[in-house]
């Protein structure tokens, strides 16, 4: 039940009558009765110890990010939303949405702790789960969060790609012995297991990026100020269509131009999985009904913005995914060379000048660092010519809805910045001019020099450099020819680099892509999303009629890819660690 999500529900729902019992055999009824964390107060035993107002009003929340490469322990903090409702002056001053910090007192020591491998390798070897992987992580919340405000403090995991590739029984036991370990050793919320410590799916995990994104680059207050002016409307004259009344004639065409968008797309690229998320027009969104994903915000105020997002994971175009799926594909179709009794096949897209050898067979990887040649090949990997049951698809016979991203500005976090920004210094503003003209340099730069321009870089390792003309290619494949993003740099509906940029001379464009790591000092990640849906439940509603709890998502039916993914999904399976600056090396070093 963990990782299959069901047409259209609420997760919060799962199962609820079912049975009496939950994961942990508590009884399901009595966990229902119980109190909410938000109606909790803190620890009698120092309540009244004379503290600030601030102190006493803080509440914090916990979220364990378990990934299939490491967990990363964070915590959150905000005011008291019944404090802040109550010693609010102005009606306007709650016309918001919650105020989320990160880590105690705005301190960023006391935001995350990390610690690898992932939980997901504890699949085989469950009875060393509490000592190596979660003690460490408890001890950090312990010690960080005032121990007063412990039993108020709810905590959830949530386990991403390496844990939807296991068996759903060793998922279970993973989660019920995570479950049982901070319910045992701590006096931290959990109301139950399975709404508690789950796996969610690639969806809500990029609608979840798609909230925090937001939240931190705007407050989401575009969209607030829209909805004020159309419920103003709404109530001022109900028979109109309201849509009618805002659209926008272009000059030049004389016809009706979209919008600009009043939030901001999200992508976010890993090892094994890419994901897309944009909120949906409402016309859009009623053509593709089948595809929405929808969640709701909650203002302080208690008012509800509904939002229709379109979101996609595509597993096996992650950038390691997409490097193992191209190498198979480079020694199936490429001719080769025999030298020293090895096939040699030259590779676009290795640095000019290192030689590698493939781990699945006897093939030597030749790196001939061409950027261009690199973007053809890669190109195939996007299986466009798959067959597309629902028009349109942009990638693996996926339907896309019929989107003009002109007028969308979209933010891109993980390899969207690590490729952009570690080795070639272009995170931001997306550059296309600059971004083509360093990696071909890049690409075309002899091995041994680049490994001596860079490997002192902080962070930066011989592997990363290895494979920055890979991703460099792949990044700018997905974007544009995957995505869509600026289709008039196309010809023919075929991305050519020297085409795009004469393209790209003619158009006065203004870049409507940033690549992100932080967004003002505060790391963007989808942890904060879900969060600030957490803390929406402790919003009152603004009628004794409505519930106030906010369900996370209504998610529509999982989209699925046809492509394994192997299950250390962040290692780059497709050479072995070791690489050469000539083939004779390699040779000497691998025993006939």
């Amino acid at each position: 039940m963990f990782n299959k999500p069901k047409p259209s529900f609420y997760y919060h729902d799962l199962e609820i009558n079912r049975s009496t019992k939950d994961n942990n055999g508590g009884n399901k009824r009595q966990n229902r009765d119980l109190a909410k964390w938000w109606e909790i107060e803190q620890d009698s035993v120092v309540k009244n110890a004379p503290k600030s107002s601030d102190d006493n009003n803080a509440r914090y929340g916990i979220i364990i990010d378990s990934g299939s490469s490491q967990s990363r322990l964070m915590i959150y903090s905000w005011t008291d939303v019944s404090y802040t409702i109550k010693s609010s002056k102005l009606t306007n001053d709650l016309n918001k949405l919650p105020e989320i910090n990160l880590g105690v007192n705005q301190d960023k020591t006391t935001f995350s702790h990390r610690i690898s491998p992932g939980i997901s390798t504890y699949g085989d070897k469950i009875s060393s789960l509490n000592l190596e992987h979660l003690t460490p992580m408890l001890e950090f919340a312990l010690k960080t969060i005032p121990k007063h405000k412990h039993k108020q403090t709810p905590i959830y995991l949530m386990a991403t790609a390496g844990m939807r590739l296991l068996d759903i029984q060793i998922q279970n036991k993973i989660l019920l012995k995570a479950c049982e370990f901070f319910k045992k050793n701590s006096k931290f919320y959990i109301e139950n297991c399975k709404t508690h410590f789950r796996v969610i799916t690639g969806e809500e995990e990029g609608a979840y990026g798609w909230i925090s994104v937001n939240y931190l680059k705007t407050g989401f207050l575009p969209l607030i100020n829209t909805t004020n002016e159309l419920s103003e409307i709404n109530q001022n004259s109900p028979e109109k269509n309201i849509y009618s009344e805002t659209k926008i004639i272009d000059s030049n065409t004389k016809k009706i131009a979209e919008p600009i968008s009043d939030t901001f797309g999200f992508l976010d690229m890993g090892g094994a999985s890419t994901q897309i998320a944009f909120k949906l027009s409402s016309d859009i969104s009623a053509e593709h009904s089948e595809e929405v994903t929808k969640t709701k915000l909650k203002k302080l105020n208690g008012d509800e913005i509904p939002i229709d997002l379109f979101v996609s994971t595509f597993l096996g175009y992650g950038t390691n995914e997409a490097r193992r799926r191209y190498v198979e594909l480079l020694t199936k179709e490429s001719p080769e060379v025999t030298t020293f009794e090895y096939p040699v096949i030259a590779d676009p897209c290795l640095p000019s000048g290192v030689f590698v050898q493939v781990k699945s067979n006897n093939y030597v990887l030749m790196g001939s660092g061409n950027l261009d040649h690199c973007i053809k090949q890669v190109s195939t990997l996007l299986n466009k010519k798959k067959t597309c049951v629902k028009l349109p698809c942009l990638i693996d016979g996926v339907h896309f809805p019929t989107t003009n991203f002109k007028n969308m500005q979209f933010l891109g976090v993980s390899e969207y910045w690590y490729a952009s920004n570690d080795i070639l210094k272009l995170g931001g503003m997306w550059d296309m001019f600059k971004f083509i003209s360093k990696a071909r340099d890049f690409c075309a730069t002899n091995w041994e020099t680049s490994k001596i321009q860079h490997i002192n870089t902080p962070g930066i390792i011989e592997d990363r450099i290895r494979l920055q003309c890979f991703k460099a290619a792949w990044l700018i494949t997905i974007l544009h020819e995957g995505f869509g993003i600026l289709p008039e740099l196309f010809t023919d509906s075929v991305f050519d680099v020297e085409a795009a940029l004469v393209n790209l001379k003619k158009m006065n464009h203004k870049p409507n892509f940033h690549s992100v790591d932080t967004i003002e000092s505060k790391e963007a990640s989808w942890t904060l999303g879900a969060i600030i849906l957490k803390v929406s439940e402790s919003i009152p509603p603004t009628s004794i009629t409505k519930s106030n709890r906010v369900s996370d998502f209504i998610l529509p039916r999982a989209l699925k890819s046809l492509h394994k993914v192997d299950d250390e999904d962040l290692i780059d399976s497709s050479v072995w660690v070791l690489s050469y600056s000539d083939l004779e090396s390699l040779v000497r070093s691998v025993p006939l």
